[in-house]
């Protein structure tokens, strides 16, 4: 009886544990997507993973084809990431990235999944020159 309680306690264990690898795993395509789109300024990449109304820094929303290929020519090339946490928010995942660039600077990057896998949340412009409506070039 003990014995079978403890067989039962390990494979609930076990589930627990893939489960857990499993859900930190399952960005992993995207993430390597999005280092892609942002190495290449290649909006194609990286428009199917983003929702229609993503959020990125303080610029207009639902109008993807229009602002995010400008912001992908001005943020830098990276050589390199690595995810540095996931967290669960809300029905969402938040990944938070650290990029290292030619320089060997780095920056930190997070991008908010929703539950049905689209990047709600686009944090790339921390850092970046951007245009704004005015004219201007902010930092």
């Amino acid at each position: 009886m003990m014995k079978n309680k403890l067989a039962l306690l390990f494979l609930i264990l076990m589930l627990s544990i893939t489960v857990s690898q499993a859900q930190k795993q399952s960005y992993t395509k995207e993430l390597n997507i999005v280092f892609k789109s942002l190495k290449s300024n290649d909006y194609k990449l990286i428009k199917p993973l983003l929702d229609p109304n993503v959020k990125v820094g303080n610029l207009p929303q639902g109008m993807n084809d229009a602002v995010i290929p400008q912001v992908l020519t001005q943020l830098p090339k990276p050589v390199s990431f690595k995810v540095s946490s996931t967290i669960k928010e809300g029905d969402g995942t938040r990944i938070n990235t650290v990029y290292t660039y030619a320089d060997k600077t780095t920056r930190n990057q997070s991008f908010l999944f929703n539950a049905k896998g689209k990047i709600i949340d686009f944090d790339v412009l921390e850092g970046a020159n951007t245009q704004t409506s005015t004219g201007s070039t902010t930092n």
